[in-house]
């Protein structure tokens, strides 16, 4: 779908009729229902007739121009109205997308009238046009009134000041002698330098190896039990943890393993 004319944004005057076009594609995979017609469904935009707007009929594929006049509203602003194909059914069944269309109102700028040159009066002949501009009158010049030789003070004549030149003397630069600079001997401190004394060493203690456990192999009955327990790292007695494993062996009444119940035992202390 796309814009034929009155693209969004455009700008139009406002009371205005004029004709929204679209150009649409039939995208479904069946022609348009006989009868379909755009409808109105809602926005500031709207038909200039309230009726139904017919549509051409379009088939799968096919595309199409839409066109619908409508009425621009009073006021300046940005407005929108929205439309829709319709099936011709009691109520109407709309299908597909939705069709717009977007314009600004503005007011045309008002002309203001330029006022008109007022021309001159010609002065002349009576009933002859004058085709110079009119002259200005000239102003004759005041006349000052000249004093009598009597009256006319007289005044001494200024002698011209003849200016005496001046003469220069060039300056000669008088060279600077540059004063050498001593320089003053740093004296050296010596440095006082510390005996450090050594801190004894505290020789730390030794502990003694610790003897290493040595792993008493039995391979007698209840060996293999013997030796779970071992690896769980119970170290107890050899003796005594033979002594609970027949013990467990006897009791067959009980519903854990002999491992289990003689490990229960050592953690419990209850041997």
């Amino acid at each position: 779908m796309c814009d034929v004319t009155y693209e969004d944004g455009c700008v139009v005057k406002p009371n205005e009729i004029v004709t929204k076009q679209w150009s649409v594609k039939n995208t479904s995979g069946m022609p348009w229902p006989n009868g379909t017609f755009l409808q109105f469904i809602g926005g500031q935009i709207l038909p200039s007739q309230p009726s139904r707007q017919s549509v051409p009929q379009a088939k799968s594929g096919e595309t199409v121009t839409i066109s619908v006049d409508v009425k621009i509203p009073n006021d300046s602003g940005r407005y929108r109205g929205y439309y829709r194909l319709s099936q011709p059914t009691t109520p109407p069944i709309p299908f597909g997308h939705n069709f717009w269309i977007e314009a600004i109102v503005s007011e045309p700028p008002k002309v203001i009238d330029k006022p008109k040159a007022i021309e001159p009066p010609t002065i002349g002949i009576v009933g002859a046009k004058s085709t110079q501009p009119p002259q200005s009158p000239q102003r004759s010049p005041p006349v000052k009134p000249t004093p009598k030789p009597s009256e006319q003070p007289k005044t001494a004549e200024p002698k011209p000041v003849e200016p005496k030149p001046v003469e220069s003397k060039p300056v000669e630069p008088k060279p600077v002698e540059p004063k050498p600079v001593e320089p003053k001997p740093v004296e050296s401190k010596p440095v006082e330098s510390k005996p450090v004394e050594p801190k004894p060493v505290e020789p730390k203690p030794t502990e003694p190896p610790k003897p290493e456990k040595k792993e008493e192999t039995y391979s007698g009955p209840c060996a293999h039990e013997l030796n779970t327990i071992r690896k769980m790292g119970f170290d107890e007695p050899t003796e005594l943890v033979l002594r609970l494993l027949s013990s467990a062996m006897q009791n067959r009444r009980a519903r854990i393993s002999p491992v289990d119940w003689v490990v229960h035992k050592l953690v419990e202390k209850q041997y």
